[in-house]
This record gives C-alpha cells, structure tokens and sequence, in this order.
C-alpha cells in the first residue's frame, strides 16, 4: 500500500458530491468526512497547495484528472507543485487525487445502491476493474466486500 503510515490521509476526505446533494443523498457520514477536511485545510499554510486541494476537490470526477492538470490550474510549474505539495500534505498529488476519489466511493458504497461500474465513473474511474484494484489497495478489501461489510455492520447497529 503506498499511503504507508501517514496520518493525514484519513483526513484527506471531505468536499461535496454533487449527485448525492442533487439527489438528496447528503449523508452524516459525508458531512463528517466535510468535517476532516476542514481540518486538513486547516493545517495547510501555502495558498498553492490550497489552490491545488481546492482544484481537485471540484475536479475529481475528472477521467483524465493528473498532476499536470492541477498544476496549470494554479499556475505554476508541476515538479515545484508537487514537491510542495508533498512537504504540506506528506502525500503526493497524485496518491491525494487518488484517495480523495476512493473516500467518494467509501461514502457511495455506504450510502447507495448504484453497481460498483456506476460508482467507479462517479468518482472519476472510466474502467471499474481499475478502479476495483485501485480501492483494494487502499481499503485491503473490494468495493463488494466494502459494502457487504457496511451493510452487515449497519444491521448489527440495528439489533
């Protein structure tokens, strides 16, 4: 697993999934998840990397979304970006892009019923097999065994 022991990327969650407040889905677990970002936020102090976190939260959705991209968003060179990016955070863009789209399916899974395919193109993955592999590296588990486990786990809270 490549996020190795860093504490911070359980906060990299938060912002807002359009769909989910279009369709009134905006679920607690989402709103606490706003509530670790901002704390994230928080703790970051160069408007670059803000401009860049800001970026990606709008934009994570994006199929084609790299670090090439956020860089020219803010408007600065990509190696400077991304060296930057990984003192503040201690995570590089391209590992936050790819948790913050992984914590959006976590919240989709918990929250709805969509087929994993749907999920995966909700956060920004064109192939679900991709995605599948990509959620087993940062989770241990598949997107099925996520949701089967929250499921289970929301029937117990249930008794």
């Amino acid at each position: 697993m490549f996020f190795n022991g860093n504490i911070r990327k359980t906060y990299i969650l938060g912002g807002g999934v359009r769909w989910m407040i279009e369709n009134n889905k905006y679920s607690s677990v989402q709103k606490e998840n706003d509530d670790d970002m901002a704390s994230l936020d928080a703790a970051i102090g160069n408007r670059h990397v803000k401009r860049a976190i800001s970026y990606i939260k709008e934009n994570y959705t994006d199929f084609k979304l790299t670090r090439k991209k956020v860089a020219q968003a803010v408007g600065v060179h990509i190696d400077w970006l991304s060296n930057l990016f990984k003192k503040e955070t201690g995570i590089t863009i391209g590992e936050y892009i790819t948790l913050r789209k992984i914590k959006k399916a976590e919240i989709l899974l918990k929250t709805t019923d969509h087929k994993i395919k749907d999920v995966a193109i909700m956060v920004g993955y064109e192939d679900s097999y991709y995605f599948s592999n990509k959620f087993k590296q940062i989770n241990s588990i598949t997107p099925s065994e996520y949701r089967i486990f929250n499921k289970n786990y929301k029937d117990e809270e249930k008794k």
